[in-house]
């Protein structure tokens, strides 16, 4: 599922985000969720590209398993790997 959600007022830039097993689907299957934000939508294409390669390295991530990020929600080594491992 993607979606383009109105930007929380959180004091800090986003851009958008991966979010695991966001929604069930009628057949009781869960759906997960790129979401990137509405007011990044006015980011040049590359910037929006960026973003959503950015937000399936984390989907690809979970898909294997992998925890790429810290408790504080930090990217770790896992993700830059796997960022760095597509270019």
């Amino acid at each position: 599922t993607v979606t383009v959600p109105p930007l929380p007022n959180r004091g800090k830039v986003l851009c958008g985000y991966f979010r695991p097993d966001a929604y069930s689907t009628r057949e009781g299957e869960m759906s997960h969720e790129i979401a990137v934000y509405a007011d990044h939508l006015k980011a040049s294409s590359e910037e929006i590209a960026g973003t959503v390669i950015h937000e399936l390295v984390h989907l690809w991530n979970h898909e294997r398993g992998i925890s790429d990020t810290a408790t504080n929600g930090r990217h770790n080594e896992k993700f830059k790997k796997a960022a760095e491992s597509i270019g």
